[in-house]
């Protein structure tokens, strides 16, 4: 491990990461004069200026998994640009933003590296500011229809453009991203040992009402797991089981037509939102279904090589499969890199996940073993993930949780180290006098 890992960036180098992380969440939507000049893309600009010196003059301890991922991202970016060069299908928007993820995630495997605590600290305080602040603009979305530029709902039925999306194309890309946020509060405050109860109750309450006002049946189910696994304690069980009465309780009693009645006001409607919450009442599971075999069908077309850099839409049109209604995104990220990348590729993504998650067995780390699992499921949810950059942010913090053990231990042999000088100083002054 890093023996810088346990320090803190400069003043000026946390802020930038800060403000990167805060960035990563906005994306597209926030630029100056065009898109093209995206706050994300200055603030990426500047982080990567920052780690390449790093990198340049600093002794930097890798961690072997993240290293992995770099490596599988550089040689993706390298293997699908060359393939869509070669089948004359290279969109130079795709080209670029993919170019924009290698940066991405070299810049972040340098800087999670090298003071790896703060690094955990800065991603932990602005996702809770980005959650918030994501919140605030539903909460404003809801109430006056508006929505940012980058948002399909603006150009949607009326009925529908209540439903909000903030910085995101689509209201499956919010809720997957709030849902990330909250594994990664999880699991920083059980890795510190912080009791942060009613900060996480909060946060899930939030998700819960958002999740439910936009249909997201995954990401309520992830949410609730998630506050489930991490909020079980086997100590407190008669309080979380007398919490969970209680909150039944509540719940029983809520008025269904004053519900309905309240919903109306912002032009919600009660019924339209409970089905939208059970499954087998649309026809999103059978369009997932053909979605994923065709997504397999990939394997034999284009050499085996793949269909090139974010090209998976251009598949499923080119296929013309009736039975996806029309949709073309594959709403898997693993399905998406097979269909991107092609089957070897591929093959090595899933090498590097066995990887990590044989490690997390080994080791005991059941609750980002989870995590990992939940992961994946959160970015069943959203259409396309392969520029949903704040999953890849998610991804690399839990590598580094997984391999912070010795880190946290430290810091807690300097706080008792600490308090264990102040009270023998604090002994010898008494006997003085």
């Amino acid at each position: 491990m890093n023996k810088n890992s346990n320090s803190k960036f400069s003043l000026f180098s946390t802020l930038i990461i800060f403000l990167l992380c805060c960035s990563i969440i906005t994306g597209p939507a926030i630029y100056i004069v065009s898109q093209e000049i995206q706050f994300f893309r200055i603030m990426l600009f500047m982080a990567f200026v920052i780690s390449m010196h790093l990198w340049w003059n600093k002794r930097i301890h890798f961690n072997s998994n993240i290293l992995a991922f770099t490596f599988f991202i550089y040689f993706d970016f390298i293997w699908t640009t060359y393939v869509a060069l070669f089948t004359s299908n290279l969109v130079v928007n795709s080209f670029f933003n993919s170019l924009v993820l290698v940066i991405l995630i070299a810049t972040l495997s340098i800087f999670s590296n090298y003071k790896t605590l703060h690094f955990l600290q800065l991603v932990y305080c602005s996702s809770l500011v980005m959650f918030l602040i994501m919140l605030i603009i539903a909460t404003w979305e809801i109430h006056t229809k508006h929505h940012l530029s980058v948002s399909t709902i603006n150009q949607a039925p009326i009925y529908i453009r209540n439903t909000p999306t903030t910085f995101f194309t689509n209201p499956n890309d919010f809720m997957a991203v709030m849902c990330l946020i909250y594994l990664i509060v999880c699991n920083y405050h059980k890795k510190l040992n912080l009791r942060r109860g009613f900060l996480e109750v909060t946060l899930l309450i939030a998700l819960l009402i958002f999740c439910s006002l936009t249909g997201s049946r995954t990401n309520m189910i992830v949410s609730a797991v998630t506050f489930g696994v991490f909020w079980f304690n086997k100590k407190r069980i008669i309080i979380q089981l007398t919490f969970l009465l209680a909150l039944y309780f509540a719940v029983s009693l809520i008025d269904l037509n004053q519900l309905r009645d309240f919903l109306s006001n912002f032009n919600f409607n009660l019924d339209r939102i409970m089905d939208s919450l059970e499954f087998g009442k649309d026809e999103s599971s059978k369009v997932r279904y053909h979605l994923y075999l065709d997504a397999f069908k990939s394997i034999s077309t284009n050499y085996g090589l793949g269909e090139g850099v974010n090209n998976s839409a251009d598949y499923f049109r080119k296929i013309d499969d009736p039975n996806l209604e029309g949709i073309t995104n594959p709403h898997n990220y693993l399905l998406e890199i097979l269909i991107n990348s092609g089957p070897l590729l591929f093959s090595a993504y899933l090498l590097i996940l066995f990887k990590i998650v044989n490690n997390l067995i080994r080791t005991k780390n059941y609750y980002l073993l989870i995590s990992v699992i939940l992961y994946f499921i959160v970015l069943l949810s959203s259409s396309s993930s392969l520029y949903l950059f704040y999953h890849y942010l998610f991804f690399i913090s839990i590598l580094v949780l997984k391999d912070s053990n010795k880190i946290f231990r430290k810091k807690g042999l300097e706080k008792a180290g600490s308090t264990y000088e102040k009270n023998s100083a604090s002994n010898v002054r008494s006997s003085k006098i």
